[in-house]
């Protein structure tokens, strides 16, 4: 069986707030840390790209789908993706599950 692979792209202000959430962990913990968060992101949207429909919808929106990114113990991230089309995902947003509200 094939796999289909989507390229999976970040918008302007999903690469701004994951910038912000790798300034925040290092400024937190360490730069160790910061990488190995920012390592589990990158899986995550890897395993995105090879099936976007494992995750939830979002907003019953069939298009919009939210991933959920385990780090730590207790917490991880959260990110939205819109699937445009067979081939490409754009993530529109992410944060740290322990934020109050995630941005568009």
């Amino acid at each position: 069986m094939k796999t289909r692979a989507f390229e999976v792209d970040l918008t302007d202000d999903a690469a701004e707030q994951l910038q912000e959430l790798f300034l925040y962990k290092v400024e937190q913990s360490d730069f160790e840390s910061a990488v190995e968060a920012l390592d589990a992101i990158e899986n995550a949207f890897e395993q995105i790209g090879r099936n976007p429909y494992m995750c939830p919808m979002a907003d019953n929106d069939p298009t919009e789908r939210k991933l959920v990114i385990p780090f730590g113990r207790k917490t991880g991230y959260v990110a939205l993706f819109s699937i445009e089309s067979e081939s490409l995902i754009y993530v529109t947003a992410i944060r740290h599950q322990r934020q109050d509200d995630l941005r568009r």
